[in-house]
């Protein structure tokens, strides 16, 4: 399995260097066993992507102190405030779409960067601000001292036509750009193991791919 995983990693890190070395690839690792992290550590991966506290919780410390974590779930404010110390090891959290997360985040003992995840296509599966309320919570952000944003993440709704998908990906984009002088963006996470390619060629400054390098689904 280690070589197959390897070779997985290798290959998808080639094809995100091939369009954009720039880009940050971050390893979807929820669910994935601390051997395997660690394969793709030794591989060169530095960045990876939890989803659930008590499995995140369970890697941190049997894992090098270098890792770069992205906490990239939906959060709930009761989860978040009884994992605050958790939160304070994240490198990013890119879920952030609630005012009740705020205060807690700005508590956490250290400064922390967050993306604002959007939902631009009223799926209520999924977290996420409307196009409607962004500006707002953005200005809202600016009242916390210790919360910087670095920029937006989206999930756009899958498609099987790469000509939707790359429309999706327009739409952030063009918010993104809209937003990015004035609150100094930085950070475009959007594209996942289906169409991380796609995603770099609409300028997604990074992508998170899991199911591509481990099989199944991550």
């Amino acid at each position: 399995m280690n070589k197959v995983l390897k070779q997985r990693y290798e290959d998808i890190r080639n094809r995100v260097d091939s369009l954009n070395a720039d880009c940050n690839l971050i390893v979807v690792s929820k669910g994935q066993t601390i051997e395997d992290i660690q394969t793709l550590y030794n591989c060169g991966a530095r960045s990876f992507g939890e989803s659930y506290f008590d499995d995140w919780e369970k890697k941190v410390g049997k894992l090098p102190d270098d890792i770069d974590w992205h906490f990239i779930g939906p959060m709930q404010s009761r989860k978040a405030k009884k994992h605050k110390s958790l939160l304070a090891k994240s490198g990013l959290i890119q879920s952030v779409d609630r005012s009740s997360l705020l205060p807690i985040l700005d508590t956490l003992g250290t400064p922390v960067s967050n993306l604002v995840q959007v939902n631009l296509w009223g799926e209520t599966q999924k977290g996420g601000k409307p196009a409607n309320e962004l500006l707002s919570f953005l200005e809202e952000i600016k009242n916390f001292e210790n919360i910087k944003c670095l920029g937006l993440m989206a999930i756009p709704p899958y498609s099987d036509d790469r000509e939707v998908t790359a429309g999706h990906f327009s739409q952030v984009r063009e918010l993104y750009s809209s937003l990015k002088e004035e609150y100094s963006f930085s950070e475009l996470s959007i594209g996942m193991s289906s169409d991380f390619e796609d995603a770099i060629r609409s300028g997604a400054t990074m992508v998170r791919v899991g199911s591509a390098i481990f099989g199944g689904r991550a």
